[in-house]
């Protein structure tokens, strides 16, 4: 059969049928765009030179034969890397008929090129390529076409595929033509239409996500004097939500367009931080009403308050340090502020003379009244105590509190708002 077999050929140019079946699809990396792809390639042609007439049925032949017959030159053009199989032997497969037809039949892993459009990632369609093609025989010299005689599926499917993210929702077959600086070259192809399953993102991304932006809120439940609560949840949810987006991020490649997830981080981290800053509003605004208390403070006691005067004949002992110093036998006036808190209750101790028995009274005040200590040692009653003036508004504790119940509404309403247009956009794409 190899009797005066060359390597070189002439004549018209050589017609390979071409099918594929995939034994398993690997994972679709988004990050790299490429996929892993098993499959059983091959290929048909004839070479009438190996013909033969002693058998009526098929050879299949030792592969190594291959090294000593002229073989199509087919590489995969979108190819990134590729491994032949070897356990437990050379997974090839070398079949001649008699009328010179041949089968060539190998075993392949590849890793291929997956160009992607991530806009609207995860809720996106892709479609992966397989693309062989002629490195050195021109369509002169080789033609390639997809094996679709009587109506067989070229490119097969097992049944047992099956993939972590993404669906097969078709594939297709065509045929294409390369042009380069050398000439024309035959290529085909074949395309898968992939759809993304969005379950898998439901569970990891948007379910814990919607979870932390609705764990922000109860911030605005937490009394607004709770400052070290408040900022440490508005803090926690604000580096949960950074660190969820990192970790979304990294499994993505670097690309200058926005995606759809990208959109949706986006906005839940606008949504904890706002809550954070809301605090920080509410708390200034409450602490604006503690500067106006303290106004207000130093505006009354500059007014003129009411004075007590106390008589003393000798010595009057245990009136506070201002009256300490009173000299004996000091019968002046004392003046004291009947508004100082320590007046509310005053021991007095008064002594007639150095013989005579002590006598003590406490005097109790009920408002701003003069006290008056004759040198007959009696006390005179004091009259009733004018009403209080009233404290400063609360004006500016209200706001802050109004603030707070504001948000509880508007912040949940803004976000549903977003939800119903970020979710109805894209489903009816998907």
């Amino acid at each position: 059969m190899m009797l005066g077999y060359g390597l070189n050929f002439n004549g018209p140019s050589v017609n390979v049928t071409l099918d594929v079946f995939i034994n398993s699809f690997g994972s679709i990396q988004a990050s790299t765009m490429d996929y892993k792809v098993n499959i059983f390639l091959r290929q048909r042609w004839n070479d009438p030179r190996l013909q033969f007439k002693e058998y009526n049925e098929s050879l299949s032949i030792d592969p190594s034969i291959l090294n000593r017959i002229w073989m199509p030159d087919l590489f995969f053009a979108n190819e990134k890397g590729a491994q032949f199989h070897q356990v437990t032997t050379k997974n090839r497969l070398f079949r001649v008929s008699p009328t010179g037809d041949i089968l060539y039949s190998l075993r392949l892993t590849l890793r291929l090129a997956c160009p992607m459009q991530l806009q609207r990632f995860p809720m996106d369609h892709q479609i992966c390529i397989m693309q062989l093609e002629s490195f050195g025989y021109t369509t002169r010299d080789l033609q390639f076409k997809w094996n679709d005689e009587e109506g067989s599926d070229p490119v097969q499917t097992s049944d047992d595929v099956e993939l972590p993210q993404f669906e097969i929702e078709k594939t297709e077959t065509a045929s294409c033509l390369k042009v380069y600086s050398t000439g024309l070259y035959t290529c085909v192809e074949a395309r898968f239409y992939l759809k993304r399953q969005l379950s898998y993102f439901m569970m990891q991304t948007y379910t814990p996500t919607i979870l932390i932006v609705v764990l922000s809120w109860v911030s605005f439940w937490i009394n607004m004097d709770a400052a070290p609560a408040r900022t440490g949840l508005g803090i926690t949810t604000v580096l949960t939500m950074t660190t969820k987006s990192t970790g979304v991020s990294a499994d993505l490649p670097k690309v200058s367009y926005v995606k759809a997830i990208d959109i949706w981080m986006a906005v839940c981290m606008m949504f904890v931080f706002a809550a954070l800053l809301e605090f920080a509003a509410v708390n200034f605004t409450a602490r604006l009403q503690k500067v106006e208390v303290e106004k207000w403070g130093r505006k009354f006691s500059r007014k003129k308050q009411p004075q007590v005067q106390v008589r003393v004949q000798k010595r009057c002992i245990g009136i506070q340090k201002n009256i300490d110093d009173v000299p004996p036998n000091y019968t002046g006036l004392i003046l004291v502020d009947s508004q100082d808190p320590r007046w509310e209750q005053v021991p007095v101790k008064m002594e007639t003379n150095a013989n005579e028995n002590e006598t003590s009274f406490t005097y109790k005040t009920m408002g701003v009244a003069p006290l008056i200590a004759e040198r007959e040692e009696e006390v005179k009653a004091p009259p009733p105590k004018p009403a209080a003036p009233p404290g400063p508004p609360e004006t500016f504790r209200d706001k802050a509190e109004k603030i707070d119940a504001v948000s509880r509404i508007v912040f949940p309403m803004i976000f549903l708002l977003f939800n119903i247009g970020y979710w109805s956009s894209l489903l009816a794409m998907f």
